[in-house]
Parts: structure tokens; sequence; C-alpha cells
């Protein structure tokens, strides 16, 4: 990576829908990640010293990749992110929107990144001015501000979120979370609605975090867990503006059905699977 030159200390940033993996370029430039799943991968490089490049895998069977980056130079920035109390927040995801060539892209959000342990994001970017950063963390309210100073430092207010627990029902252990999902009441039943920010990988086995719209309703969290752990946690009403007490739900094991829809051609994503009961057998 690097133009010819190893670019030692890359954070490779790994995701596949809301999960997310991260590694680091050893001194030679070279990564390996663990195992991942074979869906769609995106892939973001990112380096104090170089552009970021992002790399999109299509679903693939095939279980090892091997992948070349080449990374251009650029102009060196670094983003620090805490609360009110002075405490680092890791994993905040990072976007910047530039005046861009064309009209068709003016004005839009781009991810660039999660900060790391210490709150931290260092990376590099284009010539374009007028760069505007936004950094959104679960749990807390969205800050913009204008990218003047190679270092920009943000202090996040808390926002109502729903924050949880959950264990297996048998063993009564931690459950190791796969998918986190918000819904919100509506005079059919319970539907997906757009969350802001979530988060349980980070938190340790088990923990949730999830932010909440500023609109009140009833809202509940739909979970998977690993083992075929599967189940909803208790409704609760949310006002819009402070967060409900923290929940605690016990999964079931359910039976887990999983597979692969493919065409003749390439695997299908984001296919909807249903399953039917036949009368009699």
């Amino acid at each position: 990576m690097g133009g010819g030159s190893p670019a030692d200390g890359a954070r490779v940033l790994i995701s596949s829908g809301s999960r997310r993996w991260e590694v680091t370029a050893d001194e030679e430039g070279r990564f390996s990640s663990p195992l991942l799943p074979s869906s769609q991968l995106s892939i973001l490089v990112l380096h104090a010293e170089y552009l970021p490049q992002l790399l999109i895998l299509p679903p693939s069977e095939d279980w090892r990749h091997e992948l070349e980056v080449r990374l251009q130079p650029g102009e060196r920035f670094a983003v620090y992110v805490e609360n009110l109390t002075g405490d680092p927040l890791s994993d905040a995801e990072v976007w910047l929107r530039s005046q861009a060539r064309s009209r068709r892209r003016a004005g839009e959000w781009e991810f660039f990144g999660w900060t790391d342990d210490l709150g931290r994001l260092q990376a590099a970017r284009g010539s374009q001015r007028a760069v505007q950063i936004q950094v959104r963390a679960p749990g807390y309210r969205r800050l913009t501000k204008s990218l003047v100073d190679p270092r920009v430092h943000f202090r996040l207010r808390s926002a109502p979120a729903l924050r949880g627990q959950v264990v297996d029902i048998v063993a009564g252990l931690p459950a190791a979370l796969s998918r986190v999902e918000l819904q919100v009441r509506s005079e059919k039943g319970f539907f997906r609605c757009p969350d802001l920010g979530k988060s349980y990988e980070s938190l340790g086995r088990g923990g949730f975090l999830v932010g909440l719209p500023p609109h009140p309703g009833e809202y509940r969290v739909a979970l998977r867990a690993a083992g075929g752990l599967v189940g909803f946690s208790e409704s609760v009403q949310h006002d819009g503006r402070e967060s409900p007490a923290p929940l605690f739900v016990r999964l079931p094991t359910r039976l887990d059905l999983s597979g692969y829809v493919r065409s003749p051609h390439s695997m299908l994503a984001e296919t909807r699977v249903e399953l039917l009961e036949v009368p009699g057998e």
C-alpha cells in the first residue's frame, strides 16, 4: 500500500450490514482479517498520510481474498471525540461533506470511518474546500464542525437511547449478539424503524445501545444471538426526550435456519425468505 511503499499502521475497517471488524496493517503493509461472512463486504482503509480507499467485495463463497490496495497521499487531519466529562468515545462515526465538483454529489455526507479506542480518527483528505465534519454516536447528539484546523475536537451531549443486557434464558450467560433492530408500534403491529446509531459488539458480550429517534412512541428491540437465540425485548414508551430505563432480556433458543440464495450467476443479497407450513406433513 501507499504508492509502492508499505503503509504500516493503516486501519482496515471491514463491515457487513451492522457487523464490523478492524485490523491493522503491519510494518510491511500486510493485514489479515478474521473469518468473515460470505455476504457483501465493505473494506475501508485509513491512514494518517494517505487518502481513504473504499473497496466493495460482492457476496462470494470463496473463503480467501488477496487484495492489493494502493493509497494516494493527502492532507493530514485528526478528529478527537469525547463526552462532556472528557471521556474518549470509541466507535463514533465520522462523516465528511465537501464542495463537490459535480452538482449531483454536492452537499452529500460521506462516511469516513470510526474513532479508535482513544476516541481518535487520523486520516487524510483531498484538496476540497468548504469541508464539514459530522460526528455520530449512539446515545449522543450529532455535532457538525468546519474543518479549519488539522485537529478538530468534538464534545458530544447525551441523547435518548435504549440500553440493555441480553442473556441466554437457559444458561443465564451473556449472549453473543449478531443482530439488533429497533422497532416501533403502529396500528398493524411492530415494524422496523430507523435508529440514530447502534452499538453492541464493542460493548462487551450481551450489551446493546440503540439511539432513539426524537418521536414519542412505543418501541422495542428485535435481537438475534449465537446459538439460535432469537427474540424481542419488552416494549417501552418513549417520550421523545428522555432515555427509557435499561432493559434486561432473556432470549430463548429457536430453530435457526440459514443458507444461501443465488441465481445461476451470482449470490443474491437482501432477498426475502418466508417459512411456510405444509398441512398434513
